[in-house]
């Protein structure tokens, strides 16, 4: 008997996975375009929480430049999708911010869908190391998107706990 072992990064792969077609190089999205992307996967996490008494993360700068070159990273493919540099990540956000005690991070690649940020969410939802982040303890986040030249959003969340 085979075991059967549940990896979310091939949920997320197969969710995204794209026939072996080329699709052609579409223009640069705006800016106002993907913090609208990231406004609202923020927004959906932000109902969800609310809804089970977490209350709202609260916003971080910081941590959102961080996110930001992650997911540009991934877009241009200068870094693979993923966690890769996650640690040198953390070092970042606890010489910037003061009193960072924990640090998660998660990371979705979506192609082919209407609403990247609702498919973000879903697939985050269904992962429970995923949603454990989102529900987590923890205090602050920022959600930045990037978008690759054939259409696929990269989008990176960083949340983190202070000590007080």
């Amino acid at each position: 008997m085979k075991k059967i072992i549940y990896f979310p990064l091939c949920l997320l792969l197969f969710l995204f996975a794209t026939a072996c077609s080329q699709t052609p190089e579409l223009p640069e999205p705006t800016e106002e375009e993907l913090a609208a992307i990231a406004k609202r996967t923020t927004d959906l996490m932000s109902s969800y929480r609310q809804s089970i008494i977490k209350g709202r993360f609260g916003y971080s700068e910081e941590a959102y430049k961080i996110a930001l070159q992650h997911s540009q990273n991934m877009a241009t493919g200068k870094t693979a999708f993923g966690h890769d540099g996650f640690k040198e990540r953390v070092k970042v956000i606890k010489s910037r911010v003061t009193s960072v005690f924990i640090v998660a991070e998660n990371v979705a690649m979506v192609k082919g869908y209407e609403d990247p940020a609702q498919v973000a969410f879903d697939v985050w939802m269904a992962s429970p190391k995923h949603k454990e982040i989102i529900v987590g303890n923890y205090d602050f986040s920022a959600i930045a998107v990037a978008r690759a030249s054939d259409g696929t959003y990269y989008l990176t969340q960083l949340v983190f706990k202070r000590l007080y």
